[in-house]
């Protein structure tokens, strides 16, 4: 029988943080724990970024440049998968997809 690799989704690693909510464990070990979470589900990461927010936006949760910078990334590796460590609501999550 003859095995066939199966390509690996590739994927970008979003940890977003509010600033007045940063606590003792570190943006970079979360965003670590995040991004291993991933790699364990046999994602190939290509980027990954904690993002300090001042506070959640309704519409998005994460602002414009942001957004932007993501989009570019996504363009240039072809991802086709992104991870948010956090809650999203589906409001903010169908927008995040239609931009």
């Amino acid at each position: 029988m003859i095995e066939t690799a199966v390509p690996r989704a590739r994927a970008i690693v979003l940890s977003p943080r509010l600033k007045a909510d940063r606590k003792a464990r570190g943006d970079a070990e979360r965003l670590a724990e995040a991004v291993g979470l991933a790699a364990a589900i046999e994602l190939d990461v290509v980027h990954s970024r904690a993002v300090v927010i001042d506070r959640a936006r309704p519409s998005h949760i994460i602002g414009s440049g942001v957004i932007e910078e993501v989009a570019a990334l996504v363009k240039e590796h072809e991802v086709t998968l992104i991870v948010m460590d956090g809650a999203v609501s589906p409001i903010q999550q169908r927008n995040l997809e239609r931009d």
